[in-house]
């Protein structure tokens, strides 16, 4: 066995998620060296190809699921496993105790209860509003004189977006209130008022320890295309920016990674709008930067020392473009037919 095998291994979850392949990229700038093993439903999943194992996985929500990751685990020698997913997270949370106690992996992944919170787009607007913090005016599209009060109140566009959603999916921008009807009454999907600004938006990547103490955090500026940052610069030092995520964070009584949106309005104040207990899709970035929360959250959950400082962080810009990576069209295929694959380390054939 070679010193990469022998290393702790780490298995990743749905690698075609774009916050899978940057935890990949995460831990392999990580001053201790992982072996990286990576499952998906789908064989045309990029992050497979980036990992040292690669092998196919059932969905979330199949029953045979937590029995078949905790063979997995138990086979493999997985000492961790990590999503960047909300609904593999959540079937995680729920079934931990079981996967953990058959394998002995450790799940990276916090509590089921704070997990359905920070998807719930309304309950975190109800709690950010009692706590005092600016959160956008949101209603359920069934709310139909809190619908009339946005509309009313607020200049367009509104937001439309699934109330447990996840990344940008399903988003849609309204510019009259005539448009609204295809979603009237419909109590899955909230109506929000949006904060137009001139700033880049801050996504805030903090990390919560196991005893729910601020390990580190880090702002950084985007610019979005088509729901993806493009463009992003990380903010050294403590700002106001991840002061307020980090105290968000602590009234979610959160554990391990957190992510915190804030749109700045042009006086100053931050509207949060978006808070997700998972790595975001810039954690490579921010790895790169200097702040490898990925790693600290590893060598945590290992039980080891982890680290972490926003005072090193380097201030320069991150500017993304699509890359191709070319494989043996064999890899596809034995993934499909049910084989492990090693695309970095394996023979010719590309076989475990």
């Amino acid at each position: 066995m070679s010193a990469a095998q022998s290393a702790d291994r780490i298995l990743i979850l749905a690698a075609g998620n774009v916050v899978a392949q940057g935890l990949i990229q995460a831990l392999r700038c990580a001053p201790r060296t992982y072996w990286i093993e990576a499952a998906c439903i789908h064989a045309e999943s990029p992050g497979l190809y980036m990992a040292d194992a690669a092998y196919l996985s059932p969905l979330a929500e199949d029953p045979d699921f937590p029995a078949w990751l905790a063979e997995t685990c138990a086979r493999r020698e997985i000492r961790l496993v990590l999503a960047g997913q909300e609904d593999v997270l959540e079937m995680l949370a729920l079934h931990r105790h079981r996967i953990e106690q058959a394998s002995e992996a450790v799940l990276g992944v916090d509590d089921y209860s704070r997990l359905r919170l920070a998807r719930d787009k309304l309950g975190m607007h109800e709690m950010l509003s009692k706590q005092g913090l600016a959160s956008p005016a949101t209603v359920t599209c069934d709310d139909a004189a809190g619908v009339a009060a946005v509309f009313d109140r607020y200049e367009p566009p509104w937001v439309i977006k699934p109330r447990f959603g996840r990344g940008s999916s399903g988003l849609t921008f309204l510019s009259s209130p005539d448009e609204f009807s295809r979603w009237e009454g419909d109590g899955a999907v909230i109506l929000q008022r949006f904060v137009a600004t001139d700033h880049p938006e801050l996504s805030v990547g903090c990390l919560m320890s196991s005893s729910k103490r601020l390990m580190g955090a880090v702002a950084m500026e985007r610019s979005l295309g088509r729901g993806a940052s493009v463009w992003i610069r990380a903010q050294r030092g403590n700002t106001a920016a991840s002061s307020l995520a980090s105290r968000i964070c602590a009234l979610m009584d959160a554990t391990g990674p957190c992510n915190v949106q804030f749109r700045p309005a042009p006086d100053g104040t931050l509207w949060c709008h978006d808070v997700n207990l998972r790595f975001s899709s810039t954690v490579a970035v921010r790895a790169h930067a200097g702040f490898n929360d990925a790693a600290a959250a590893v060598e945590m959950w290992l039980g080891r020392d982890a680290p972490l400082s926003s005072d090193a962080v380097r201030e320069d810009v991150a500017v993304r473009f699509t890359t191709t990576q070319w494989h043996e069209a064999s890899l596809t295929r034995e993934l499909r037919a049910g084989a492990t694959i090693n695309p970095l380390h394996a023979r010719h054939d590309g076989v475990v």
